[in-house]
């Protein structure tokens, strides 16, 4: 039966519900405070419930608020929960809370917190990886970790898919103590200098209707026993982060920003039509000798620039194979996307080759991009293939589909007529 609240001496008490409401702050949030000392109930009723006097929340209400914009000798804990809080309650529209995340996470790395790594991240399934991961802020990762990590998902288990999955904190004090069962998962924390680790799940609701919809994860370069506060404390961030992000429709907004770049097809036709006119324009000129042949990587050149692939890469045609990608020329002085570029190159390669003897179009899913191959006759009569990678996550590929259709088309022109040259030029010897 409940339990109602009962004035003493006149005294209205709150119950933690509304003490929350009040702090604006998330529930499970003032529980794990209550828990870790943060603040003291000043009644606790016979069936346990907490309950507060008004004062003792307004004075932790000004705590919460003065540690919002804290300095270094403050409270860590109440520094991140505080600024957390102060998003949550009702920021103006114009407030960035990815830049609130990413000034919070701050305050658990070094010289204020203990972590050497942090990261925010946000779940974005697909139908290859349920799992799969958006990072909204991070602090302190290696970029090689990060690229080991999407080259082996989503096949690889880490930590963090664990924690998703099951809902529940993955906590290790020390990896050399006790090494985590997947054995290329563990291989790629410990290249990358990591000890001790732990993931916190960011759920929305409770019960039946929890849903996990990101990850918080710190990680150490030496062993971290992590205390009953700690994780008092970073299941708080981690329920703070919950409301942030739902009460920003930041879930939303990055979930449709997933499909962003899609192509229309109306651009796709575009495309598509300056690809054969290109093909068939050079060996025109080719033939009347006013220029040379063209190559297959004048047209792949061309695909990448004009649809924004990341890469692409044909295989089989004459010359063959030819790959290209979207920053051939530039300099970038971003050596994380560089190294991400390379692999995306090299998983496509790899993807075409499959797709040669495939049967039609393959689709898949990648951290952060989309990447689809399709086999296509030659002009030898041989298997080919053609394929390319695209930024976010795309579920429809009808107009990828003609693009790659169109440029395999513009290949077999070019092909077809450096075949034709090569057999006159042995003929004539």
């Amino acid at each position: 039966m409940y339990e109602r609240d009962r004035d003493v001496a006149g005294e209205h008490w709150m119950g933690v519900q509304e003490a929350a409401t009040y702090l604006g702050i998330h529930r499970a949030t003032l529980f794990r405070a209550i828990n870790s000392g943060m603040i003291i109930a000043d009644y606790t009723t016979p069936k346990g419930r907490a309950r507060f006097r008004q004062e003792t929340v307004d004075v932790f209400k000004e705590k919460l608020k003065a540690q919002a914009t804290g300095h270094l000798h403050t409270d860590v804990p109440v520094q991140v929960l505080a600024r957390l809080a102060h998003l949550c309650a009702g920021t103006s529209p114009s407030t960035n809370p990815v830049a609130v995340i990413k000034e919070v996470i701050q305050f658990l790395c070094p010289p204020v917190g203990s972590f050497d790594m942090v990261v925010v991240a946000m779940r974005v399934p697909d139908e290859h990886d349920p799992f799969a991961l958006r990072i909204l802020a991070e602090q302190g990762f290696p970029k090689q970790l990060k690229a080991a990590y999407e080259y082996l998902r989503p096949c690889e288990v880490f930590p963090v898919i664990t924690a998703m999955s099951t809902g529940a904190p993955v906590i290790c004090d020390d990896i050399r103590s006790r090494p985590y069962p997947h054995a290329s998962a563990l291989r790629a924390m410990t290249q990358n200098g990591v000890v001790s680790y732990a993931a916190f799940p960011i759920a929305t609701g409770s019960g039946r209707t929890r849903a996990v919809i990101g990850t918080l994860v710190v990680c150490g370069r030496s062993p971290h026993k992590f205390s009953r506060r700690d994780e008092l404390f970073l299941g708080g961030v981690a329920d703070a982060l919950s409301a942030c992000i739902t009460n920003s429709a930041l879930r939303e907004t990055i979930i449709q920003t997933d499909d962003a770049n899609t192509l229309d097809s109306e651009t796709a036709l575009t495309v598509a039509s300056d690809l054969l006119e290109t093909a068939y324009d050079h060996v025109r000129r080719a033939r009347t000798g006013t220029q040379l042949a063209p190559g297959i990587g004048l047209l792949c050149d061309l695909f990448t620039r004009r649809s924004y692939a990341l890469a692409t890469w044909v295989d089989g045609f004459l010359p063959e194979p030819y790959s290209a990608n979207s920053e051939t020329g530039e300099t970038r002085g971003d050596d994380e996307e560089d190294v991400k570029l390379a692999q995306y190159r090299s998983n496509l390669k790899s993807l075409v080759v499959r797709t040669r003897l495939g049967h039609g179009l393959t689709r898949e899913q990648w951290s952060g991009a989309t990447a689809v191959a399709l086999p296509t006759p030659l002009p030898s009569g041989a298997p080919g293939a053609v394929g390319a990678v695209w930024r976010g996550r795309r579920v429809d590929v009808v107009a990828e589909e003609i693009l790659l259709s169109t440029l395999a088309s513009a290949c077999a022109v070019v092909s077809q007529y450096t075949m034709m040259e090569s057999d006159y030029s042995r003929k004539r010897a």
